[in-house]
């Protein structure tokens, strides 16, 4: 996917140069400072083109989860 940019209890929003559009369900892995990684499951709830792209990627998305990840996530 790309870089996470801002993380809280109901979802993510991130940059990726993957195309997803709105309603888009999708899962992966968040990557924790403390080197866990914790599986989630999300649904796109908004994408835009960003202007002036990140190295992480061109689009920007927000993702909330489905399924509220567990264990470390909590923690974090």
């Amino acid at each position: 996917m790309g870089a996470t940019a801002n993380l809280s209890a109901g979802g993510l929003f991130t940059h990726s140069d993957a195309v997803l559009h709105p309603g888009t369900r999708l899962s992966g892995q968040l990557a924790l400072p403390d080197a866990a990684m914790v599986p989630f499951e999300a649904e796109v709830r908004w994408t835009r083109r960003d202007p002036e792209p990140l190295q992480e990627g061109r689009n920007a998305i927000g993702l909330a989860f489905l399924v509220a990840p567990d264990g470390a996530y909590s923690e974090f």
